[in-house]
């Protein structure tokens, strides 16, 4: 179970800035070092710095998983960023899968009802696991890691449940440490200045999208895989 954490006055420093927090993995982490690095101006970084997120793929996220590294929960690393930095105005989602789990609709549901808990009044944008080139690249992630991320933040966009993320990369064999799978510097310098230019050069959205449900469309959000069901439902005024 996830519960709303109490607040400490240590946040008050990042009034104002430090406004956007994240859930990912050691890739997302990478490109928060880059982040960081890229944007110098103190009082332009808007992202939460680094924490622990390796290992973080989606359904470890969805399941509230123990971080081998620190031993303690995903959940309650986020919740101590929020501790120092207060409250995000904005959330970055990175969908990230590996060969063991398949990321599935459902887990991407799950993070953001758990998100709409402990965050609720962020807004929430979504992105695939950074690209590779060539595809399929990185062995850590399968063949079709990034394509089923890719696709599962397509369907939750589609689906109203939040906003579309930066699309980062790709990285390469020039990008890459010896893994072939996370940033080296130059790859984190580049997918860094992929996220200043999203989040910090670019007008964002105010809020949240929100599905209308007076009659013109109601999105379901399917356990089942990757199909979409849409209902649509036209009301006509003029019946008695």
């Amino acid at each position: 179970m996830v519960s709303l954490v109490t607040f400490s006055p240590a946040y008050a420093q990042f009034s104002g800035v430090r406004t956007i927090g994240y859930v990912g993995c050691s890739n997302t982490q990478d490109a928060m070092i880059g982040y960081q690095s890229v944007v110098t101006n103190v009082t332009q970084k808007k992202f939460w710095n680094p924490y622990p997120t390796v290992g973080g793929t989606l359904d470890r996220w969805a399941d509230n998983s123990t971080n081998k590294n620190t031993a303690m929960t995903y959940w309650a690393e986020y919740s101590q960023q929020i501790v120092t930095y207060g409250q995000p105005s904005i959330v970055w989602i990175q969908i990230c899968e590996d060969t063991k789990v398949q990321v599935t609709p459902t887990m991407v549901s799950q993070v953001l009802d758990i998100l709409r808990t402990l965050s609720r009044n962020a807004i929430f944008y979504i992105s695939p696991l950074n690209t590779y080139s060539p595809v399929g690249f990185c062995s850590i992630t399968g063949p079709n890691g990034v394509q089923d991320a890719t696709t599962l933040t397509n369907q939750a966009v589609s689906e109203v449940l939040a906003l579309q993320g930066p699309i980062l990369g790709p990285l390469d064999s020039q990008t890459t440490i010896s893994d072939g799978c996370h940033a080296n510097a130059a790859g984190r310098q580049l997918l860094g200045t992929q996220l200043q230019a999203f989040f910090n050069d670019t007008p964002l959205q105010q809020s949240n999208p929100v599905p209308e449900l007076n009659g013109i469309a109601m999105v379901v959000f399917s356990a089942l895989g990757a199909s979409v069901y849409i209902l649509r439902k036209r009301v006509n005024q003029n019946l008695e």
